[in-house]
């Protein structure tokens, strides 16, 4: 089966899945029929807002095998198969901010983030060994919105940038800098809804607690908790000049609410502390339930420079400058869906199709090696025509062990085609060479990533991830080649939240 034919039947799959499993609820249309039991996308918010400022701190450990072998269309081998591994040390930094604002007619997204690190890269391979210092930092803003036509049709757009600069050092000074720019930007009309079910989940919480404490003295009804949930809802939205009179406000709200329908007796301050705990704690996680599909088109340009030199290491000394420029228009395809396995699970799944059409790159580089025989001089110049297509799913699954923490799973598939039409020009000590080629390249990738996450104090998180990634690549034409990645990787990150 070719690529775009799994694109094609995962993606129908995925369709099937999302019409008919679950179907969001819609505010204009929501049915009245009381249900038995209460649950997370039992509560529909009217309007949920959102701001965060926070710092994060992380250190990473990583480690990858590197195996590649060429061969003809025979199954000949052209060179021996060689190997190579790496390991990376890693200090991570970086402010987030993010504005997040949803409403039943529309909903914007805004956030910015910049981060630096720097690494130290040792290299082994079947003939050299390398070791490297690096350093990096960027800017990532983004932006989007969306805005509901009719029922659950919708039309959205979103622009994103980044800017990324490189500096490398290796033993025999060999430096390396580079700097990256791209933007994206979307337009994506699509039917269906998400809606944010903290809400929800903050009463059952509450409930839940005081149950295995021995404190609720009945089960709440179903009209009780939508009451319990608007009432926290409210509290939610509302911002008080001195916060903790709005919250022993809040929290004193509630009890008495519970009290007067006595679904609790007089706890004392034994149960404000109960519930203290899940106002401050769970409502970061999020509990979102519905689906959206859309579809439409995009835009990717990204323009790198980079330089190279090398002195001392091999003998010479040498210099590099290369440029390279990609505009890569395309149609798309996405779904999401999201749904709360009960009180303290939640699924989330998503996937992906893009299609390029005509994208183009260009690359040139200028290089000068100067050795005991002479100058030499190279100057460089190819242009891409693609079709490439890549396919994207990924599915999260999260249990909330306890108000302070919670452990994630999160699975990560892609398959990415290339076919390629390469204009091909070097000019080196005075000669000419031209030529013209195509190509088919694949590429698999498969991800899996456990994360768990542990409250420290109210503005500050800790999070340790593991980390396994499996990537395959592939040419289809006479002269082959194949390469198998495996890496690893441990993360251990601070996340302090300022506002």
């Amino acid at each position: 089966m070719s690529l775009k034919d799994k694109c094609f039947v995962l993606t129908v799959l995925y369709l099937i899945l999302s019409c008919f499993l679950l179907q969001p609820k819609s505010v204009v249309a929501t049915s009245t029929k009381a249900e038995a039991t209460f649950r997370i996308d039992s509560y529909i918010p009217e309007r949920f807002v959102d701001f965060q400022l926070r710092l994060n701190g992380a250190l990473n450990l990583r480690g990858t095998q590197y195996d590649h072998k060429t061969y003809d269309s025979t199954g000949e081998y052209l060179s021996p198969p060689s190997s190579n591994s790496q390991d990376i040390q890693e200090i991570r930094g970086a402010i987030r901010t993010s504005y997040r604002y949803e409403t039943i007619p529309k909903y914007w997204l805004l956030s910015l983030e910049a981060t630096s690190n720097f690494n130290n890269h040792n290299s082994r391979g079947s003939y050299q060994s390398v070791r490297s210092l690096g350093f990096e930092e960027g800017i990532s803003p983004s932006a989007e919105a969306g805005w509901y036509l009719t029922g659950d049709y919708f039309i959205s757009g979103s622009i994103r940038g980044t800017w990324n600069y490189n500096s490398s050092e290796s033993k025999g000074h060999d430096m390396a800098h580079s700097q990256n720019y791209a933007i994206e930007a979307t337009l994506l009309p699509g039917w269906g809804r998400i809606y944010e079910g903290q809400t929800a989940a903050t009463s059952l919480y509450i409930v839940d607690e005081l149950r295995r404490k021995g404190i609720l003295t009945r089960e709440p009804s179903y009209q009780e908790m939508q009451e319990l949930t608007a009432l926290v809802y409210h509290y939610r939205n509302t911002h008080a000049i001195d916060a903790r009179l709005h919250k022993i406000e809040a929290l004193s709200k509630i009890l008495d609410y519970l009290k007067r329908c006595e679904a609790m007796g007089d706890a004392g301050p034994y149960g404000y502390l109960l519930i203290q705990d899940i106002w401050d704690y769970f409502p970061t996680v999020s509990r979102r339930f519905g689906y959206r599909f859309r579809m439409g088109s995009g835009l990717i340009y990204e323009c790198q420079s980079g330089q190279r030199e090398s002195n001392g290491i091999t003998a010479y000394y040498s210099y590099e400058h290369s440029t390279r420029q990609t505009t890569r228009p395309y149609l798309m395809a996405a779904a999401e869906l999201a749904h709360p396995l009960g009180l303290r699970w939640q699924a989330d799944l998503s996937t992906e199709w893009k299609y390029f059409v005509n994208p183009e790159e260009s690359y040139r580089t200028f290089s000068i090696r100067y050795t005991p025989r002479g100058e030499l001089i190279t100057t460089t110049e190819f242009y891409s025509y693609n079709a490439d297509q890549t396919f994207r799913f990924s599915g999260l699954c999260r249990y909330v062990i306890d108000s302070r923490s919670n452990a994630k799973i999160t699975l990560l598939y892609s398959l990415n085609h290339y076919n390629s039409r390469i204009q091909y020009e070097q000019f080196h000590s005075g000669e000419v060479e031209f030529s013209q080629r195509s190509f088919d390249y694949f590429n698999s990738a498969f991800t899996a990533a456990l994360e768990l996450e542990y409250r420290i104090s109210i503005p500050t998180t800790l999070m340790v991830q593991l980390h396994y990634s499996d990537t395959n690549n592939e040419t289809g034409d006479c002269l082959r080649w194949e390469s198998h990645y495996r890496s690893y990787q441990l993360r251990a990150e601070i996340s302090h939240y300022l506002f």
